[in-house]
């Protein structure tokens, strides 16, 4: 566990790295907020030690899975006046089963946020979408839903979209393996580092050309719409045979259908 009074002992941190330990606290505590000189923050599988891990390493599991189970995690929410510290501007978190939402307000000095292999749910805040320095945004790996509109900026004139583009084309976007669904904006078609499609369920064209150019999943990748039909077919083949199986037995051959008569007195 960390000490409530650690944070208060040391007012000029402006760095703290916590992970790869054995933390087994259920929370952090709301004091790190009073480390108004804190910059970066570095809570990433505060339960991966070697020593508090179950590794598949050395089982016959080895091949399948290559990372590990966690004997704890910390599962509650991060203090939502961590978003909004002052000075801060790089957050990494991921790998601990944080179970909560992501706060309405987040400072726009924010550089780098990277809260992957959580349970974070609900949508991505609309609020950055003003954020022009964000150079990492990695979401991935949660149970986020909702569409990702807030990346298109409504444009006031015909090149608001271009200056968009311009502005946000340096951000790395990871939001893989979530629950999102809906249009890609066309913002998204250039950006150098994205990684948003594998295991969302976006809408795209039928010549596919509004997916983004740099996705590793753009040439694999099956629209939303037509992955749904995929399933329907599929179950509505399964309910065929299966008719057709009953009115064989029924029609064709009606002495294997045994009917149990119960009698009541």
């Amino acid at each position: 566990n960390i000490k409530n009074d650690f944070f208060s002992s040391s007012p000029n941190l402006q760095t703290i790295a916590l992970g790869s330990n054995c933390f087994s606290g259920g929370t952090i505590s709301s004091n790190i907020c009073k480390l108004s000189k804190l910059q970066t923050l570095v809570l990433s599988g505060l339960s991966s030690g070697d020593n508090c891990v179950i590794s598949w390493k050395d089982t016959i599991f080895q091949n399948t899975f290559n990372g590990y189970t966690s004997k704890k995690y910390i599962h509650s929410a991060l203090p939502d006046c961590l978003y909004t510290m002052p000075s801060m501007h790089t957050l990494y978190a991921g790998g601990n089963k944080i179970l909560a939402t992501l706060p309405s307000k987040i400072s726009t000095n924010f550089k780098e946020i990277s809260l992957p292999y959580n349970l974070i749910y609900g949508s991505i805040p609309s609020v950055l979408s003003s954020f022009t320095n964000l150079k990492l945004l990695d979401l991935s790996h949660n149970r986020i839903n909702g569409n990702i509109t807030l990346f298109q900026k409504e444009k006031e004139n015909e090149n608001e979209r271009d200056i968009y583009m311009v502005n946000s084309s340096h951000l790395d976007l990871r939001l893989r393996v979530n629950s999102l669904s809906g249009n890609i904006p066309p913002s998204l078609h250039l950006f150098k580092d994205i990684d948003i499609l594998t295991d969302n369920v976006f809408d795209c064209a039928e010549n596919r050309k509004n997916l983004p150019l740099n996705d590793p999943a753009k040439d694999s990748f099956e629209c939303g719409s037509k992955a749904f039909n995929n399933y329907l077919y599929f179950f509505m083949s399964i309910l065929f045979f299966v008719f057709l199986y009953l009115f064989y037995i029924f029609k064709i051959n009606p002495n294997k259908i045994i009917i149990n008569e119960c009698k009541f007195y």
